[in-house]
């Protein structure tokens, strides 16, 4: 069984059943993957003027070792196999990291993992996302999710300073300056 998850606020693309239907020859063709995933826009408004392309990576290796630094999925754009979400533990409370907690787990066990190249969903974001994803409180939010990579041994020592550091100091940048860094990111995280 393979769950799909799409937010109220988020719309599939025109093209979503035949982006639907290689989903589900990928599951298909790969009887262990267990997360695919793909690329969205997002629109404030009017979704026929997008604000951003979020772009992630797409293969396997590109996505393992993106994961050490940002998520590499667009939540609402992931289907994924359920049973072996439950064996990984599922969505754990992780206050602003479930999802990224959750692909990281999933990676780490070795499950192969996909994003396509498509953009599948529409994402409706308000023009200031990026001052909810700043400031003191998720600067502390961050440290937590750092610490549970290292103590689980998700990530080495290096990288837990690099994260710390540059996505700490992201967190208490001006919302203005931080939305110029998001945009530079999902533009070329691919």
């Amino acid at each position: 069984m393979v769950n799909t998850i799409l937010e109220e606020a988020d719309l599939f693309c025109p093209n979503s059943v035949r982006i639907n239907f290689t989903i589900y020859h990928a599951f298909r063709e790969n009887p262990r993957l267990v997360i695919v995933g793909s690329q969205i826009f997002e629109f404030n408004t009017d979704e026929s003027h997008p604000l951003d392309v979020k772009n992630v990576p797409t293969s396997n290796d590109d996505i393992k070792r993106c994961s050490v630094k940002r998520n590499p999925f667009n939540h609402m754009s992931v289907t994924f196999r359920k049973s072996v979400i439950s064996k990984v533990g599922g969505y754990i409370d992780v206050p602003l990291f479930e999802d990224y907690f959750l692909w990281i787990r999933v990676i780490h066990s070795k499950y192969p993992v996909l994003n396509l190249d498509d953009i599948l969903v529409k994402a409706h974001v308000d023009g200031c996302f990026t001052s909810k994803r700043g400031g003191f409180h998720y600067l502390l939010k961050e440290i937590h999710f750092q610490n549970l990579l290292l103590k689980g041994h998700y990530i080495g020592i290096f990288q837990y300073v690099y994260n710390v550091v540059v996505r700490g100091s992201i967190r208490i940048l001006p919302s203005k300056v931080l939305r110029l860094i998001y945009l530079h990111l999902r533009n070329t995280s691919k």
